[in-house]
């Protein structure tokens, strides 16, 4: 049986095999998946040839790799490529508020030394503070709705795979 069934794999996997050949072997491969007895057999993505197969018991052996392993594989770099962008907005946002409050303070000293009084000098420092606290919160509040945003289309992108794939 082992031997019959090694030869009908690699009698489709090489492509040599008919429709018919496949019939007397056991397997039908009209919808993608031929049944075998014991297992079946299942399209193989991104290993081997396109459109080839291979025989699997009906248990994950850690060697096979199909449409949904892919559809998880790209989810996950999804969720990889999201969290690493929410990083590099986030440390964009902190220099750029660094940015700010250094010209505050730069023009605040330039005020000094053209003789603009303290107490104006004061008001400005104190309002402009308040606005780059004003900022951070609004910027750090912008990542979270993005954060949760983004990662409801990575759980529509999960069920739509899924619904796509017959699951």
């Amino acid at each position: 049986m082992k031997k019959t069934l090694l030869s009908a794999i690699l009698l489709i996997g090489l492509g040599v095999a008919t429709s018919r050949a496949g019939v007397s072997f056991g397997i039908n491969l009209d919808n993608g998946r031929g049944y075998v007895s014991g297992g079946y057999s299942v399209p193989v993505y991104g290993y081997g040839y396109s459109g080839q197969y291979y025989y699997s018991s009906g248990y994950d052996d850690g060697y096979s790799y199909g449409p949904h392993e892919a559809l998880h594989d790209d989810l996950r770099a999804g969720h990889r490529d999201l969290h690493q962008d929410l990083r590099d907005q986030h440390v964009d946002q902190h220099r750029d508020l660094r940015n700010e409050h250094r010209a505050v303070h730069q023009e605040l000293r330039r005020e000094r030394a053209y003789g603009v009084p303290w107490w104006e000098r004061q008001a400005e420092h104190e309002a402009a503070h308040d606005w780059l606290r004003d900022q951070h919160r609004a910027g750090h509040e912008d990542l979270r709705d993005e954060h949760h945003a983004r990662h409801n289309d990575l759980r529509e992108e999960h069920r739509s795979g899924h619904y796509d794939l017959g699951w």
